[in-house]
C-alpha cells in the first residue's frame, strides 16, 4: 500500500508493507511549470511627454496553473522606440520590474513585457499615455460653505512638454458633488482658464476636476474644495454672574443658525474648565425656528478664582451646520453665609453634673457642598479652654462638655470660623447658671426665752422644732459672756414609737431639738450687750434655716431670719 502526504515545499511518498509493518519515504520536489502568462502594470499609466518624466512598469509571470515562475529572463520593450528601460530587476515570487523613460511624443505607446525563457515565448501588454501637456488645477478659496451660493474660482494651468503655457485649449470642469454649479470657462491668460463653482447645500469634500478635451490624449488635473457646514453662533449666559457657594445657577445657551438654512439640532455642553458638567453635559436642541435656547441648573464650591463656563454646540450629524462654541462666561463663586445656632440642655446646671453644649452651622444655601472646619466656644469673652476648637460633624455640629465647680453665671457663646466655601458666624449668647443641687427647703421654727437687763440678757429656752432627720444643727456663740463659740448636734431618728388612744407618735421624719437642754453651759449665762447667738439648721443639699439672736440693752435681742444655700456658710446668699 503506497501513501502521499506533504511536507515542506514538496511532497512526502510513502510505502508500507501492511503486513510486515515496514515502511520506506522519500521527497518529490515540485516545480513551476513553463511560462504561460505574462500580465503587466505601470505606475503611473500616464506621463507627460517631456523626454524625462518615467513610470515603472511592472509584470507577473505565472504558468498554465497560475504558479509564479521567478528564474525565467524578461525583457520590457516598446511601440514607441524612443522609451528606454533600466534594466529588469527579479522581485521573486514571479515578479518582474524595469523603470522606462518616456519620449517628447504624445500619444498611447503600448508596453510589452516578453518571456524569452518560455517555448514558445509568451509576453503581456499594457498601455501607456504619454500627454501633450499637464494641467494643474486649485480652488480660490479651498473652503467654501454649503449654502447653495458660495462660490469658489477654479484655476486650470495648462502648459505643453516643456512647461511652456498652452492657449487656445478646451478645458471642460467637472465636480464630484453634482449638486455644485459650474459656470462659463474664461481663459484670462495664455494657458489659464477659470471658472466659478457654485456650492451645494451638502457639506463635505468635492473633487474638482479640470480635463483638456482639445489634447489627445487629455490631460486630467484634479483639486479638492471643501464644503463646509453652514455656521452657528453659540452664546452663554449665568444666572446669577456672581454666586454663592451651592446657590442654583441657570446656565442660559442660545444656539443661532445662518439665515436660510435648517433650524440648529443637536446637543448643547455646558462646561467648566473644558470638562462637561454633570448633567448639563448633553442637553438637547430641536426647534422650528433660526434659534434655540436651552438652560441647565448647576451649583459650585467657591474658589479662589473664577469658573469659566463655556457652551458647546454639537450639530446632529448630516444637518449641515457646524458646530460652535461660546465665548467663556466667568463666573465668580464667593462662600456662602451661614448661621450658628448654639443650644444648651438647660438655663441651670448643678455643680459637678456634665453639661453639653452644641452648635449647629447652616449655610444659607444648603446642598452638596457642606461646611467644615471648627467651632470655637466662649464663656464671656474668653475661649474655653477645652472647646476652643471643636471639629464640625457631617451634620454641621459641635459640641463642648463642660464641669462646673463653682457657682455663677456662664454667658456661653459658639463662634464659627468658616472654611473655603463657607463665611463664618457666631450664635447668640445663652446664660447658664452654675448652682448647687437643692433637694428641698428645710422648713424648721424656733422657740425662744430670753431674760435681759440694761447689761446682760440670759437664754432660757431654746429650742429647734420641725428639725428634718438627718440635719445638723449648729450653735455659735460670739461675744462677751459666751460659755463656748461652736457646738452642733445631729438629728437622728426617734426611739420606736408605739400608738394608742391617748397618744399619737409624731412623724418619724422631723424632730425637735432643745438646745438649752443638749447645751445646758448656756443656760443662765450673761451675755454681754452685742454678743450674738446663731442657730443654723443645715442639710445636705437642702435650703438651711438660719436665726441670729443679737444681745441689746433694756431689750430682748434683736431676732435675724433668714436661709442658707447648701454649702454656704452667708445667710440669704444664693437662696
Amino acid at each position: 500500500m503506497t501513501t502521499r502526504s506533504q511536507r515542506g515545499g514538496g511532497l512526502v511518498v510513502t510505502a508500507a508493507d501492511i503486513t510486515a509493518g515496514v515502511s520506506g519515504h522519500t521527497t518529490l520536489t515540485q516545480t513551476a511549470g513553463t511560462a504561460k502568462n505574462v500580465s503587466v502594470q505601470l505606475s503611473p499609466a500616464a506621463i507627460v511627454a517631456n523626454g524625462t518624466s518615467t513610470s515603472k512598469a511592472t509584470a507577473a509571470v505565472t504558468d498554465a496553473n497560475g504558479n509564479p515562475v521567478s528564474n525565467d529572463k524578461l525583457t520590457f520593450s516598446a511601440t514607441d522606440p524612443g522609451i528606454k528601460f533600466s534594466s529588469v530587476a527579479k522581485n521573486g515570487n514571479g515578479s518582474y520590474s524595469a523603470t522606462l523613460t518616456g519620449t517628447t511624443t504624445a500619444g498611447t505607446p503600448v508596453i510589452t513585457a516578453a518571456d524569452t525563457t518560455a517555448k514558445p515565448q509568451v509576453s503581456g501588454q499594457a498601455t501607456l499615455t504619454q500627454t501633450p501637456g499637464s494641467v494643474t488645477v486649485q480652488v480660490s478659496p479651498a473652503s467654501i460653505v454649503a449654502n447653495g451660493t458660495s462660490t469658489s474660482t477654479a484655476t486650470a494651468t495648462v502648459t505643453d512638454a516643456n512647461g511652456k503655457p498652452l492657449a487656445n485649449q478646451t478645458v471642460v470642469f467637472s465636480s464630484s458633488d453634482a449638486g455644485e454649479t459650474i459656470g462659463p470657462v474664461s481663459s484670462p491668460a495664455a494657458g489659464t482658464y477659470t471658472a466659478t463653482i457654485t456650492s451645494s447645500v451638502t457639506s463635505g469634500l468635492v473633487a474638482i476636476t479640470a480635463t483638456v478635451t482639445s489634447l489627445a490624449p487629455s490631460p486630467v488635473g484634479v483639486a479638492t474644495l471643501t464644503q463646509a457646514p453652514n455656521p452657528s453662533t453659540t452664546e452663554l449666559t449665568s444666572v446669577p454672574g456672581t454666586a454663592l457657594t451651592n446657590q442654583p445657577v441657570t446656565l442660559i445657551a442660545t444656539v443661532t443658525s445662518s439665515s436660510g438654512v435648517a433650524p440648529p439640532s443637536g446637543t448643547i455642553a455646558f462646561e467648566n474648565g473644558g470638562t462637561a458638567i454633570g448633567a448639563c453635559a448633553a442637553v438637547p436642541v430641536a426647534t422650528t425656528n433660526q434659534s434655540a435656547t436651552v438652560t441647565c441648573q448647576t451649583s459650585f464650591a467657591a474658589s479662589t478664582s473664577a469658573e469659566q463656563l463655556t457652551a458647546v454646540f454639537s450639530a446632529t450629524a448630516g444637518s449641515n451646520i457646524a458646530d460652535s462654541t461660546s465665548p467663556t462666561d466667568a463666573v465668580t463663586v464667593t462662600p456662602d453665609p451661614t448661621s450658628t445656632a448654639l443650644k444648651a440642655p438647660s438655663s441651670t446646671v448643678h455643680l459637678g453634673s456634665s453639661v453639653s453644649y452644641s452648635a449647629t452651622v447652616v449655610p444659607a444655601n444648603p446642598g452638596p457642598v457642606t461646611p467644615t472646619g471648627s467651632v470655637e466656644f466662649l464663656d464671656g469673652k474668653r475661649a474655653i479652654t477645652s472647646c476652643g476648637s471643636q471639629l464640625l460633624t457631617a451634620t454641621g455640629t459641635a459640641t463642648c462638655r463642660r464641669t462646673y465647680k463653682s457657682t455663677g453665671t456662664h454667658h456661653i457663646r459658639a463662634i464659627y470660623r468658616g472654611d473655603a466655601n463657607f463665611a463664618g458666624s457666631a450664635s447668640s449668647t445663652r446664660s447658664v447658671k452654675a448652682s448647687r443641687l437643692v433637694l428641698g427647703t428645710v422648713t424648721s421654727i424656733m422657740q425662744w426665752t430670753f431674760f435681759y437687763t440694761p447689761s446682760y440678757t440670759k437664754v432660757l429656752a431654746l429650742v429647734v422644732n420641725g428639725a428634718p432627720v438627718g440635719a445638723v444643727v449648729l450653735i455659735q456663740c460670739h461675744g462677751r459672756g459666751c460659755p463656748f463659740a461652736k457646738r452642733s448636734v445631729t438629728v437622728s431618728k426617734r426611739r420606736p414609737c408605739k400608738f394608742s388612744r391617748k397618744h399619737a407618735c409624731p412623724p418619724r421624719s422631723f424632730r425637735t431639738v432643745d438646745l438649752i437642754a443638749r447645751f445646758p453651759h448656756l443656760r443662765n449665762q450673761h451675755l454681754q450687750i452685742g454678743a450674738r447667738v446663731m442657730v443654723k439648721i443645715i442639710r445636705s443639699r437642702w435650703i438651711g434655716k438660719y436665726y441670729a439672736f443679737v444681745m441689746r440693752a433694756r431689750h430682748a435681742p434683736r431676732v435675724e431670719i433668714s436661709c442658707l444655700a447648701p454649702g454656704v456658710s452667708r445667710p440669704g446668699v444664693g437662696c
